[in-house]
């Protein structure tokens, strides 16, 4: 940094101009009141010679500036300055301490330009921008003055950089309105991708059973074997598995005696002792008629917000279509309804079902009945598939056989407006051909694929449920 100091004929220049003005200072009318306010002048009262042979003391540009070397000079002379002014002795060391003055406080303000500079540097190099080198010297204002005009400017040119830095609070605002913007949009995109996902695959199976029909092929009569065993189909007392409309009649008588099951199930002390919402999956062995047999029990019990007559119409309506559109990981293939009432449905099927990275097909009937009591509705249902395929490879020769119950009562928190949801479903694999290759493996293997089938069945359940519920709800505002 450099600092230009006057030459040798300018400090004579200034020395004689100096002397010219210690000739007029004791003529109080030589600058007017205005004039004097303009140089920065002190009252007209003066002070004393040791008071103007003080040094001026460097102020900081944000107190005001520094007295300026002039400013001595206008001040009205004491008789003894005015005395030594003729003889020019005191002229010459009052000329050689205002010089040091000004040294004093341009020292000064070298140092606090210095610092500014630093400082400036440092900001700069936070903010990863190297800071650009002054290609010339820094020149000094001609006046204190000045001087404070341009040391508030560079900070206030600071303070504009330290603004632009942090963003506004209007500017916060704005970005948290974009951000809820754009998140609405991918959620709604994402709806509607899951929309367009089950268009495609809905298309897709209607192709493949196009293709089936096509390409009609005999196939094997469902439940159909040459030597069935009796004693393990022994709930189907006399029917035979290829004899439809008796093993049908059959499957519905039983389910009134299911029906008279139901308040007992779900009155036992370990279901109510669980609590109105939880879920448990167990494989059992039970034991009828000296034959121990495997089963997979299922209790699932959940809150739903919602009145009871409107949670068991949802449900039933679910039961209706889950044919026509499957649920979750399940695929309708084929289908037939035998019987369709307001409380009855019995219905022949071909489904497609994944758990994990297993994939199988099913194929069989379903018969399903409703029970509606004051204030309680009870919904049961049996069935009985035959696994075709499993992750590729034949499953002849099982049974897989399937009871539920589910009840339905007004929920103890809010009996209005919410509704209490019980369920126990009971599935057993079972062997109708007894000389099948591999039988026993093949039976845990399919109730492998049940225990793991069973919860993304039952959650895409209650969300369908709730989704009917929902849309029931929307369709009825005003």
């Amino acid at each position: 940094m450099h600092v230009l100091v006057p030459a040798d004929d300018d400090q004579r220049t200034l020395q004689a101009a100096l002397e010219f003005l210690d000739g007029y200072a004791d003529d109080d009318n030589l600058f007017s009141a205005s004039e004097l306010d303009a140089f920065g002048a002190v009252p007209a009262d003066g002070a004393d010679g040791a008071d103007a042979a003080a040094p001026p003391a460097p102020v900081s540009p944000s107190l005001g500036p520094s007295p300026s070397p002039i400013e001595d000079e206008l001040q009205p002379a004491t008789p003894t300055a005015a005395s030594g002014a003729s003889g020019g002795g005191p002229s010459n060391r009052r000329v050689r301490k205002r010089q040091k003055d000004e040294l004093i406080y341009l020292r000064c303000r070298v140092r606090e330009l210095e610092d500014r500079l630093a400082r400036l540097q440092q900001s700069a190099a936070s903010r990863g921008a190297s800071a650009a080198p002054l290609s010339r010297p820094l020149l000094l204002p001609a006046s204190p003055a000045r001087s404070v005009a341009s040391t508030a400017s560079t900070a206030a040119t600071s303070e504009d950089e330290s603004r632009d830095e942090r963003p506004s609070s209007q500017l916060i605002s704005v970005w948290e309105s974009v951000a809820a913007r754009q998140y609405e949009q991918r959620q709604q995109a994402e709806v509607e991708n899951v929309k367009l996902k089950e268009m495609l695959e809905e298309q897709i199976r209607v192709a493949r059973s196009l293709e089936r029909i096509l390409k009609k092929r005999s196939h094997v009569e469902l439940l159909q074997s040459s030597r069935a065993s009796t004693k393990r189909l022994k709930w189907l007392r006399t029917a035979h598995p290829s004899e439809d409309a008796a093993m049908l009649d059959d499957m519905m008588r039983r389910l009134q005696a299911q029906y008279a099951q139901s308040a007992a199930i779900f009155a036992d002390p370990t279901v109510r002792a669980r609590g109105p919402i939880f879920r448990d999956v167990q494989v059992k062995m039970a034991e009828e008629d000296g034959v121990q047999e495997m089963y997979v029990n299922v209790l699932d019990c959940k809150i739903l917000p919602f009145e009871l007559r409107e949670v068991a119409d949802a449900f039933w309506q679910h039961l209706v279509g889950i044919s026509e559109r499957g649920v979750g990981s399940m695929n309708t293939l084929e289908r037939q309804t035998h019987e369709l009432t307001d409380d009855s449905i019995v219905r022949s099927f071909l489904v497609e079902m994944r758990a994990g990275p297993m994939k199988g097909q099913f194929r069989g009937k379903k018969c399903v009945r409703r029970f509606r009591e004051d204030g309680r509705v009870v919904i049961v249902w049996s069935m009985l598939s035959e696994p075709l395929e499993l992750s590729g490879e034949l499953m002849g020769g099982l049974l897989l056989r399937q009871r539920a119950w589910i009840e339905f009562t007004p929920s103890a928190a809010d009996p209005t407006q919410a509704t209490q949801m019980r369920a126990r479903y009971v599935m057993t694999p079972d062997v109708y051909d007894d000389e099948a290759p591999d039988h026993e493996r093949k039976v845990g293997a399919v109730t492998d694929f049940v225990i793991h089938s069973v919860h993304g069945t039952l959650n895409a359940t209650h969300q369908m449920i709730e989704n009917v519920l929902l849309q029931s709800r929307l369709e009825k505002r005003p």
